[in-house]
């Protein structure tokens, strides 16, 4: 659905923080046995960008290289990975954003298949303007492509997509998940991004990535066997221990919680509109779109929804259609069919950019409120 931008939750973490080592909310490849690990030298933030070889150029004109003063961003990705197929038109909004500062290359890795070209061709072409960047082949199809070697296997990225933002002078400034990436690549086109700062942040969540893994297997148990209360010590265990990633991982406990132990989940989701997400509009929204659209949820809190998304439209000055429409449907769920058909109506105004089917589908929900009040 249209609102899980975040994906599939913790392994998110560093979505939060701005800088990523952890492996986040990614496809991973079946990939086979890993070849030459000696012979890969360690990237992190900070290091001279590796050299951007490929295969092939498919789209957007052939990059020779880093030029001096340029910034670039650079995505691994692949044709059967669904959240790369949900971050594309994200990644042509903000090429087209800053055509004038920043390139947007989208490497094809991990395709699994020899014949890999003609595969990523037809899917290049089947995106059209959606996928709207420089894009292309890596070397190989599978981990000993030289970006897959070289940028993702190197830096620990073992799930796509994952970003690179390359700074002017040819360093890697950030790493991560590319619809994390925006108010980043903002910083580092202004020459604001602290990259020292991010680069010990970084090293410091490598650090914690086995009091993730050890947190995250203990919740993982407690979900399984439906032990709610062993789950929710096992959160606030975690969060004790990385407080600076107390957002991702509360995030992480409303999506888990949300269908087994709702009343958990509602008290996190307003603990973190009170906190870590009091002013971020599409976080807020992933919270407001999932209490009113999880058909699962047996107890939906719609009060809660309406409160979210109204705190998710003011913080984007009622200027996104999206969110908007996140509104629409709470007050339509409440009951409130006037108004819903009033805000819809306003969403359906701010639809500009935004793909087709997704304006098919708010359409489609304003039909559904019209014909609700005519019974």
């Amino acid at each position: 659905m249209k609102r899980s931008f975040l994906g599939l939750s913790v392994i998110a973490l560093a979505m939060f923080s701005g800088m990523a080592t952890v492996a986040h909310a990614q496809d991973k490849a079946a990939q086979p046995a890993k070849q030459g690990e000696a012979d890969v030298k360690p990237l992190v933030i900070g290091d001279n960008a590796p050299t951007l070889k490929v295969g092939k150029w498919v789209k957007g004109g052939e990059v020779k290289g880093f030029e001096k003063g340029r910034v670039y961003v650079v995505e691994g990705w692949a044709t059967w990975c669904g959240p790369c197929r949900e971050s594309i038109p994200h990644l042509t909004e903000m090429a087209h954003k800053n055509k004038d500062k920043a390139t947007f290359i989208g490497v094809a890795v991990w395709e699994g298949d020899p014949a890999y070209t003609q595969k990523v061709e037809d899917f290049v072409a089947k995106m059209g303007d959606k996928m709207d960047y420089h894009v292309a082949l890596d070397t190989s199809h599978d981990d000993t492509g030289h970006i897959a070697k070289h940028w993702l296997k190197a830096a620990n990225q073992d799930g796509i997509p994952a970003a690179f933002i390359v700074n002017g002078e040819g360093k890697v400034a950030w790493i991560g998940h590319p619809m994390a990436m925006e108010k980043v690549l903002a910083k580092v086109i202004d020459g604001t991004w602290d990259i020292q700062a991010a680069a010990k942040a970084s090293a410091s969540e490598a650090a914690n990535r086995e009091k993730i893994q050890a947190g995250m297997a203990k919740i993982n148990a407690g979900i399984r066997a439906k032990d709610y209360a062993a789950v929710n010590k096992a959160y606030d265990e975690l969060i004790a221990q990385v407080p600076e990633q107390a957002g991702a991982l509360k995030l992480d406990k409303f999506r888990k919680l949300v269908v087994g132990d709702p009343q958990s989940a509602y008290a996190t989701a307003r603990d973190l509109a009170a906190n870590e997400f009091k002013n971020e509009p599409q976080q807020l929204n992933e919270l407001a779109w999932t209490i009113v659209d999880n058909k699962r949820i047996t107890s939906p809190d719609y009060d809660l929804a309406l409160k979210l998304a109204e705190q998710a439209a003011a913080a984007s000055d009622h200027k996104d259609g999206m969110i908007l429409d996140t509104v629409a449907y709470a007050h339509f769920k409440k009951g409130n069919v006037d108004e819903a058909i009033k805000i819809q109506t306003k969403a359906l105004e701010l639809t500009k950019g935004m793909p087709e089917e997704m304006v098919a589908e708010m359409k489609q929900r304003l039909e559904e409120f019209k014909a609700a009040k005519k019974k």
